[in-house]
């Protein structure tokens, strides 16, 4: 079998965020990319190229549905703050390999659970609650929802920016978002339509390899997947929007409160506290963000180009980014971790 080749990038994006984070100073987003169809070329010796399209959609969601059902989480969200208890089990090892699976998913290429590479995406973005929302206009919810959606720009055009190339192009078709954030739901002008028009606000547009399909739009849909039926398109939207949250938090642990090393997992009923539980739930997150630390080599790695980690700051309004790095795991302690409840 010949090498797998992604050949087409139309994704749908699924936004979250977090609030009250770490003591109420910090604040984040989130956005998973999750490619409509992957189209994998097998080269054979005697026949030639045989290339085979797949839902990329359709193989998470089944492969997510069907942890749900061995590991009793069908009537649970997906919400990596509710990890709690004091015994490891087997929920507990459901959401472990579920954290495995989302892992999988964002490799280009060697992917060691599903038939072919999914080729996801995830980025992330946390920045201090109080930045510059004064700058914004409105007042109390409102100020903080346009930062919100600011920042939510940044992230979008930053992100596909790093994460795409001219070999790689992208087209987002759709953002999907947890239902209605505050007061109003996201505004599309501010996010989308905003971005379409960059130059007509002095500010580079997107690249050429990047494209906002004209009809696309943030669309505000419950993200508790129980109120839909399985086979229904609002089922996997919500469950990846479930993803989205849980993706963040293992992001954030890893990266503000650190994780030991977890290979193993514990046996079931063996004592825990709920932060070593997350520690081993995130860990498959923290040992993919560390190989960034491999440097030129990373290159060669199936999640080279799969994640991007930034942390903002606000100097005199002018915004300073800077790569979020992994939390030393010598160092983990009872650091305060961010919450993630809406």
């Amino acid at each position: 079998m010949g090498k797998d080749t992604q050949i087409n990038s139309i994704v749908i994006a699924y936004h979250d965020e977090t609030r009250n984070a770490k003591n109420g100073k910090y604040r984040g987003h989130v956005f998973p990319f999750v490619p409509q169809l992957v189209n994998i070329s097998h080269s054979h010796t005697l026949f030639g190229t045989d290339t085979q399209s797949h839902s990329v959609a359709d193989l998470l969601h089944g492969k997510i549905c069907e942890l749900r059902d061995s590991y009793g989480l069908n009537t649970k969200k997906l919400h990596f703050t509710d990890i709690s208890g004091k015994k490891w089990s087997r929920k507990d090892e459901g959401y472990r390999l579920i954290m495995e699976v989302l892992v999988d998913a964002l490799r280009h290429r060697f992917s060691q659970i599903f038939t072919a590479s999914l080729s996801c995406k995830l980025a992330v973005i946390s920045y201090p609650q109080k930045s510059d929302v004064e700058l914004y206009g409105g007042e109390g919810k409102e100020q903080y929802l346009r930062h919100d959606e600011t920042v939510m720009r940044i992230l979008l055009k930053g992100s596909l920016h790093s994460l795409y190339d001219d070999s790689n192009k992208v087209r987002i078709d759709a953002i999907y978002t947890d239902g209605q954030p505050m007061h109003r739901p996201l505004d599309d002008e501010r996010v989308i339509d905003r971005l379409k028009r960059d130059e007509q606000y002095g500010r580079k547009p997107l690249r050429e390899y990047v494209e906002l399909a004209d009809n696309a739009q943030l669309i505000g849909i419950n993200s508790d997947h129980t109120k839909y039926d399985i086979s229904s398109g609002e089922h996997k939207h919500s469950n990846f929007l479930q993803l989205a949250d849980f993706l963040l938090g293992a992001v954030i642990k890893s990266c503000y409160s650190g994780t030991r090393r977890h290979k193993s997992l514990p046996r079931k009923g063996t004592s825990l506290t709920a932060q070593e539980k997350k520690a081993i739930i995130a860990y498959p997150v923290m040992e993919m963000l560390e190989k960034r630390k491999r440097g030129a080599g990373f290159r060669n790695s199936g999640h080279y180009k799969a994640f991007s980690l930034t942390e903002l700051t606000f100097k005199n309004s002018v915004p300073d980014f800077n790569e979020l790095k992994v939390q030393d795991p010598a160092i983990f302690s009872n650091t305060p971790e961010f919450d993630f409840g809406l």
